[in-house]
């Protein structure tokens, strides 16, 4: 017989072992260890910290290399000073709650303007992410924002919880994150204060099994320190004053644009306005292309990429693709490449048997026209001479995309007037002027200097 005693114990047993197997559980739930060091960094109404961002990209022997080491602090609502203090990836960033300065060091150029409201409103900006971190991985501002769980894990599938590892002299949690386009590692500090130590994107899915075979890699490595929270920072911590030998200017000249992963569809300003007409020198030096001379005789694809870049060699083969289906109709496919040597770009094309016509953009004059801040971004444009397809990215499916618009667009379907009535943006129509424009000079572009000086189509 069991006695009242020996039951009760029993019971108490079973509780303990129960309670135990729940935090247990809670203890190595990926999820909820994420959520706390997330919550740590949304919760502080000021902080500040050390970050590190390095890239590496390209085929073994090839590979480009950039990194940044970044002082920050941050205030609520809108006072932020992200400071690159070392490398050669991003820019700074400076808002006191009422102006913002941002500062590109290789440029020697600075720009000024109204504070943004909130730390989240500049984390969303396209702008500051390519300034922050080149547009490679965004985690900084994601860290930035009112819910960083949601901007790290809103794609998630699936996570993992891998187990206890060292890193740097601080015992992590080491956590894996599984989404449809990108998978990341990630390390966070055990005890009282979790915190994101670092950040491992594993960009594999982004690319194509030819590129995987030939060894093309993408290596992205996000790293923090030296955390503070609710600290008190004096007025003079946001306050950045450029070098006096820095030009004050209205935007950045582009520089090399970096790759743009995962892909976006974005509503460029672009759209629905007269295509910024340029002359480039075609690869093989004999000939210049006039988008003034094309307009109206063709759909023109406009494709800028440089061999460097994963998304745009993933890409490429399916624009080759595409302008052999459509040849024989009135469609130019058109890959711009971006300041690379005639050279580089014959052997990346004769490697991988692509062909394609190709248009060298070396100065990134008519990137700049474009608006181009990350590669490959693909301009579709009408026979009415308007911009009505941007992408910015790769597509899932870049070639059935390009097809379907095309169709459209030569049997003269407004694609511009559609994605503008989603934001009720006005659009431009091309006048009889337009129409009768003088065709752009014939005569090639030379390697140093292109012929992309044209200016752009007037604005009726």
């Amino acid at each position: 017989m069991v006695s009242k005693a020996h039951f009760l114990a029993g019971v108490l047993a079973l509780v303990a072992c129960s309670s135990s197997a729940r935090a247990a559980d809670e203890a190595n739930d990926p999820d909820a260890i994420l959520r706390a060091a997330t919550d740590l960094v949304k919760n502080a109404k000021s902080f500040t910290a050390e970050m590190d961002l390095e890239v590496k990209v390209g085929l073994p022997g090839l590979e480009h290399g950039k990194s940044a080491h970044y002082e920050v602090a941050a205030e609520r609502p809108n006072r932020f000073l992200i400071l690159r203090t070392d490398g050669d990836l991003g820019g700074t960033v400076a808002s006191d709650g009422e102006k913002m300065v941002q500062y590109m060091s290789e440029l020697r150029q600075y720009t000024e303007g109204e504070a943004p409201k909130s730390l989240d409103e500049f984390s969303t900006s396209v702008q500051g992410m390519m300034l922050v971190d080149g547009g490679m991985g965004g985690f900084m501002m994601a860290l930035l924002s009112d819910d960083p769980m949601e901007r790290l894990t809103g794609q998630v599938t699936s996570s993992e919880y891998i187990g206890i590892e060292t890193f740097e002299g601080s015992e992590c949690h080491h956590l894996k994150f599984i989404a449809k386009e990108w998978d990341y590692d990630i390390w966070v500090t055990t005890g009282d204060q979790p915190i994101i130590r670092r950040i491992l994107p594993d960009v594999s899915k982004q690319l194509g099994e030819e590129e995987k075979e030939l060894g093309y890699t993408v290596q992205i490595s996000f790293r923090t320190k030296n955390w503070e929270f609710d600290p008190q920072l004096a007025e003079e911590t946001f306050a950045f004053t450029p070098p006096a030998s820095a030009e004050l200017v209205e935007s950045f000249t582009p520089n090399m644009p970096g790759p743009v992963e995962p892909p976006v569809v974005t509503v460029n300003p672009l759209i629905g306005q007269p295509a910024p007409t340029f002359a480039l020198v075609k690869l093989d030096g004999d000939e210049a292309f006039s988008l003034k001379d094309a307009i109206g005789k063709q759909v023109i694809v406009l494709d800028f990429w440089a061999t460097w870049c994963p998304p745009c060699v993933a890409g490429l083969p399916q624009l080759a693709e595409v302008a052999a289906d459509f040849k024989g109709k009135p469609v130019g496919v058109y890959a711009v490449n971006l300041q690379e040597d005639v050279e580089t770009i014959q052997k990346f094309l004769k490697d991988r048997e692509i062909e394609i016509n190709v248009l060298r953009d070396p100065e990134a004059s008519v990137a700049e026209k474009y608006d181009v801040s990350g590669i490959p971004q693909t301009v579709l444009i009408g026979l009415d001479g308007r911009v009505h397809v941007v992408h910015v990215g790769l597509p899932n499916d870049l070639k059935g995309e390009l097809t379907e618009s095309i169709n459209a667009l030569l049997n003269r379907e407004d694609l511009a007037a559609k994605e503008l009535a989603k934001q009720d943006r006005p659009q431009t129509e091309p006048t009889e002027q337009d129409s009768e424009a003088e065709p752009a000079s014939d005569e090639p572009a030379n390697d140093e200097k292109s012929a992309a000086d044209e200016q752009p189509a007037e604005t009726p």
